[in-house]
């Protein structure tokens, strides 16, 4: 507006001729113009657009889960020849979880917070907690069993011995019904007792 004002009124002197006004009216303009020019420079380093980050707090959601998951069963062996029960065996399996997880995280935090965590259907942790302790079981039974031929035949020679030939020889069939070794000195001395005391020719029931 400063430049206009004096290029208005350097025209103005040369219309009505003036000299002297002519050149201080062209001083004037001379000076609007450079402060205009200065102007533009100052404008051309102010950029166009200035970023600025918001920062807005905003809420998630972090949850702690435990899971606890206990299997306690117990089984029992028992000698329906002798009426003999074996203790209980008791299997205990139990285990724990525990996890995090952050939820309704935005993608855009700026402390890097990301969402987190997978929820874990307690049924299918219950499953797997029923399988281990159901191995472990089957395992343990294993065990008991795997010793049973063996007691079978000591309470069949004990009842051998003390003259119970009948006792014997029932104690003696079981065993070879149970024992997976046909080549064993026990199941010779069974299969021999059998035969002669009874005249029973007994064979050792493999892969049973």
């Amino acid at each position: 507006m400063d430049f206009s004002a004096a290029q208005a009124a350097l025209q103005g002197a040369a219309a009505k001729g003036k000299k002297k006004g002519i050149e201080t009216e062209n001083k004037q303009v001379q000076a609007a113009e450079k402060a205009v020019q200065d102007v533009r420079a100052r404008l051309d380093l102010i950029p166009e657009k200035v970023t600025v980050d918001v920062i807005r707090p905003y809420n998630y959601t972090k949850r702690t889960v435990q899971l606890t998951s206990t299997i306690q069963v117990q089984f029992r062996v028992s000698d329906s020849l002798s009426r003999q029960r074996a203790e209980l065996v008791p299997i205990n399996e139990e285990k724990h979880k525990e996890y995090t997880i952050l939820e309704n995280v935005k993608g855009e935090d700026t402390e890097g917070v990301q969402e987190i965590g997978k929820v874990i259907d307690p049924e299918e942790f219950m499953t797997s907690v029923e399988n281990a302790g159901l191995q472990e079981l089957i395992e343990a039974v294993r065990k008991h069993v795997d010793v049973l031929p063996h007691k079978i035949y000591e309470e069949a020679a004990g009842r051998e011995g003390s003259g119970d030939l009948d006792g014997a020889g029932e104690g003696y069939l079981r065993f070879l019904e149970m024992m997976p070794k046909p080549d064993s000195p026990e199941c010779a001395h069974a299969q021999q007792f059998l035969a002669e005391q009874f005249d029973i020719k007994a064979v050792v029931a493999t892969g049973q």
